[in-house]
């Protein structure tokens, strides 16, 4: 608490990096989720209303997926949800 989140990087389903330290100052919010998680879906699908929000344009949004190997399905699942927000790849 207090501390400035350590820097990382990331990579999307559309081949697109990600650094965290890109965003200093500005609002992130980060969803964690797995292929087997419904909850997770259901948290994503939730989220994607926030990102309609006229105030929400300048806050970072991403779902970090963190079972990527099992890429395929990542796909189908960000395609079947249709997120407005990239979803990263924790490998």
């Amino acid at each position: 608490m207090g501390k400035a989140m350590p820097d990382f990087r990331l990579d999307s389903l559309e081949h697109d990096r990600f650094y965290l330290n890109q965003h200093k100052g500005n609002g992130v919010v980060l969803v964690f989720w797995a292929t087997w998680c419904r909850a997770c879906k259901t948290q994503m699908v939730e989220l994607s209303s926030f990102t309609r929000l006229p105030d929400w344009h300048s806050v970072y949004t991403a779902a970090i997926c963190t079972d990527p190997e099992n890429l395929g399905e990542v796909k189908n699942i960000a395609s079947q949800l249709n997120l407005p927000y990239p979803v990263l790849l924790d490998y």
